[in-house]
């Protein structure tokens, strides 16, 4: 294999199962107290094979190690920090303690494992609403990065996973997004009273009740209400409700971070966090549309859980050819099992899908109900495949539930890999014929850094695209267009959603 270009990227899968944990004060475990700043425990082999959470003397921040993940003995140190030089994201602030963490073994040298531990910081915060996540100090880019993150609202806790042996970390909360109640008053235009923006600021306000947005512009301060965030001309708050509801329940940010502030093409788009799965942007996300070659996301789960060997040699059949995008081969010519692989999802070789999937000794039939058998333990309602390759108008889904799949199929690097290698190269066993494979989705070669994609093409599906990427901060999300009219709109489309979400000018 020659894999001219892939972005590495390291995934933090997010624990969703119930972990088998043990208190810290195990037998044969010590506590330290440290000035009430810092807890340090030594953890013994009897509770390493147990699994064990480890929390901060002031409640804090919870560090966890699942059963037999370290081999040796540890100690863990959870800090309270005072950190004055590491300056934060812009519209970023602090609403948790800063904490670092730190995993060493007898020796007191740093520990490296495998499989990532989990890490619980506590925060406050009265805004509902602003975007909250886990943020770790790099100290050679000299920047936060954001850590794939869960939220438990209720707790008021955010939960990441890192395979750090030590590092500072805070939640940082986007401090540009405001919740509350708004009035009216008299006054003609579509203008505000704001006292959290200047003068002159043009803001977004959603009427929370039933998702209508206006865009307004600051001309006064104001109001000095309690509980009231905005006050709106009579033109504005008609856009939003009738004058006759009084007060009304909404979010206001800039205008610019607003999902009005972006539009696109296509008939139907979402804009996800890649991390939590919030939904930052949708149009008509709801809707079931056929996914040409997008199908083959989930081809490629599917036969990844089969555990084929990827050196497995296959000889292409006759059934393979069902037309559309397709290697070169004839029938009787044998490659490998990686090299199917590839040519799926770089250059989207609807015979390379048939046949990697009869690779793994399925019948074609029970493949595919392997594959909506994956789509409904994930909750992908509305979805149904009917073939591997996705050359069957049949195989539908919305694009809500292709961003939900993409988000879990790009857990895995072989995935991540296979969809950002620009070009793939290989030659067949049987024939020695030399193939070069160039990859279908443009965005590769733009500005943005791409992290996954998938492309597709029906007469009765579109131009349809997904596609993840990543920021200087960490952050990622998963952009999908479905039904584009032409191929240019569908990555025009995709970039102005990707720009828009990762905060990119």
């Amino acid at each position: 294999m020659k894999a001219r270009r892939f972005y590495s990227v390291i995934i933090g899968i997010l624990i969703g199962f119930s972990l088998v944990i043990h208190p810290v004060r195990a037998q044969n475990s010590s506590v330290d107290e440290l000035a009430q700043s810092a807890t340090r425990i030594r953890i013994d082999q009897n509770t390493i094979q147990k699994g064990f959470t480890v929390e901060h003397a002031n409640g804090n921040i919870r560090f966890a190690v699942t059963p037999g993940q370290v081999d040796q003995e540890v100690s863990i140190v959870l800090k309270n920090e005072t950190v004055s030089n590491a300056p934060l994201p812009a519209g970023k602030k602090a609403i948790s303690p800063y904490f670092s963490f730190g995993v060493k073994g007898v020796d007191h040298n740093p520990v490296m494992v495998e499989k990532p531990y989990w890490v619980a910081l506590r925060y406050t915060s009265d805004n509902a609403t602003a975007t909250k996540a886990l943020y770790h100090w790099d100290s050679n880019k000299n920047s936060w990065l954001k850590m794939p993150s869960s939220l438990n609202s209720a707790a008021q806790e955010v939960r990441a996973v890192s395979h750090l042996p030590f590092s500072w970390v805070v939640v940082l909360e986007d401090i540009n997004t405001f919740q509350g109640q708004a009035s009216w008053y008299p006054e003609s235009g579509l203008v505000a009273a704001n006292n959290d923006f200047p003068i002159g600021t043009e803001l977004a306000v959603t009427n929370l009740a039933n998702g209508k947005i206006v865009i307004v512009t600051v001309v006064s301060t104001g109001p000095y209400a309690p509980n009231r965030i905005i006050d709106l001309s009579d033109d504005a708050f008609q856009e939003l409700a009738a004058l006759s509801e009084g007060v009304i329940e909404v979010k206001v940010q800039p205008a610019i971070a607003s999902p009005a502030a972006v539009s696109i093409d296509s008939p139907s788009g979402i804009l996800i966090d890649a991390g939590s799965g919030q939904v930052l942007w949708e149009k008509n996300s709801a809707e079931v549309r056929s996914l040409a070659s997008i199908t083959k996301l989930m081809t490629a789960l599917v036969f990844l859980e089969t555990n084929t060997p990827f050196d497995k040699v296959v000889a292409m059949e006759q059934s393979d050819a069902v037309g559309g995008s397709s290697l070169r081969v004839s029938v009787g010519e044998t490659l490998k099992v990686q090299d199917l692989f590839y040519s799926m999802l770089v250059g989207s070789a609807n015979n390379a899908s048939l046949a990697l999937a009869r690779s793994t000794g399925l019948g074609q039939e029970e493949f595919v109900s392997r594959m909506n058998a994956k789509a409904q333990s994930l909750g992908l309602t509305n979805t149904h495949f009917t073939d591997p390759s996705g050359i069957d108008p049949g195989n539908q889904s919305t694009a809500h539930g292709i961003a939900l799949l993409s988000q879990e199929a790009l857990k895995s690097f072989i995935m991540l890999q296979g969809t950002t290698t620009k070009e793939y190269t290989f030659t067949t066993i049987s024939h020695g014929i030399f193939h070069r494979i160039k990859n279908t989705n443009e965005l590769l070669d733009s500005s943005l850094y791409v992290t996954g994609g998938k492309t597709g093409y029906l007469d009765e599906a579109g131009y349809c695209l997904m596609t993840k990427a990543r920021n200087s901060q960490g952050s990622e999300v998963i952009a999908v267009v479905l039904g584009a009219v032409t191929s240019s709109s569908r990555f025009s489309d995709t970039e102005k959603l990707l720009e828009w979400g990762l905060g990119i000018s």
